[in-house]
């Protein structure tokens, strides 16, 4: 199937169910707003604590946006405040599956940190070093750090890029089958997307016009695009996992 052909059956399956996706939207956004806008208001101290429980707080609910689309995808009964409940009762699985993704990611997410350290360092000592008129040589090995270290970000980046998309539908498995492990479901989505990464890649690249246009709508289009992206996801999904069974029994 082609990026058109999933958002062609997402529109399909969104028939009837545009209100309560956008309700949804609304509410999650309206939740992020509010500690956005208390987090403003408040003493610096008390700002960074808002800070900080928005970030433990947001991965739940992250994952209940997704189990709420999914559950309208597949006809379930949702209101368009049940992506709270369900991100809460599953607060501990939600984050172990968020913690154990970065823990996949752990050697370029240190590449790309620590390259950006010394390539901080060595700037500010180039800079220092062309100020004082140091050696030219001095400034020649700085200047070889800098460009080593930002090619090891680059790489890092890319890296990161790559190995990310072998865990895009570690939240929608565990949505649909919240009785696995997060081992299970980590090494089902690696299975999943073996050889269909550039594929997810590219469907959500498609959206790139209508990403644009939501911000000419003052951010509105986005209670749309979001449905949209999550039910086109879904689509890619069902499609995946009927293409491994079939290569599974083909295989026996």
């Amino acid at each position: 199937m082609k990026s058109s052909d999933y958002k062609k059956e997402a529109r399909k399956d969104l028939k009837g169910k545009w209100l309560r996706c956008v309700g949804i939207t609304i509410v999650y956004f309206l939740i992020i707003f509010i500690l956005g806008y208390i987090q403003g208001i408040l003493p610096l101290r008390l700002e960074f604590l808002i800070s900080i429980l928005s970030i433990i707080i947001g991965i739940p609910l992250a994952f209940g946006l997704i189990a709420s689309f999914f559950n309208i995808y597949n006809n379930k009964r949702t209101n368009v405040f049940d992506f709270i409940s369900l991100g809460f009762s599953h607060f501990g699985k939600a984050w172990s599956i968020f913690f154990h993704t970065l823990l996949k990611m752990i050697v370029p997410i240190i590449m790309i940190f620590c390259s950006l350290i010394i390539i901080a360092i060595a700037l500010s000592s180039l800079i220092v070093s062309i100020v004082i008129k140091s050696s030219v040589m001095l400034t020649l090995i700085l200047s070889l750090i800098i460009f080593i270290a930002f090619g090891v970000y680059i790489a890092g980046l890319i890296i990161l890029i790559v190995k990310s998309y072998f865990y895009p539908l570690s939240y929608i498995i565990f949505a649909e089958s919240p009785e696995l492990s997060t081992r299970e479901i980590l090494s089902k989505s690696e299975t999943l997307m073996q050889n269909k990464r550039a594929k997810l890649f590219i469907l959500q690249l498609s959206f790139i016009g209508w990403f644009i246009l939501s911000f000419f709508t003052l951010g509105l289009g986005f209670l749309w695009l979001i449905p949209y992206i999550q039910f086109s996801t879904f689509a890619f999904y069902k499609n995946v996992k009927e293409e491994k069974l079939s290569e599974k029994q083909k295989e026996n």
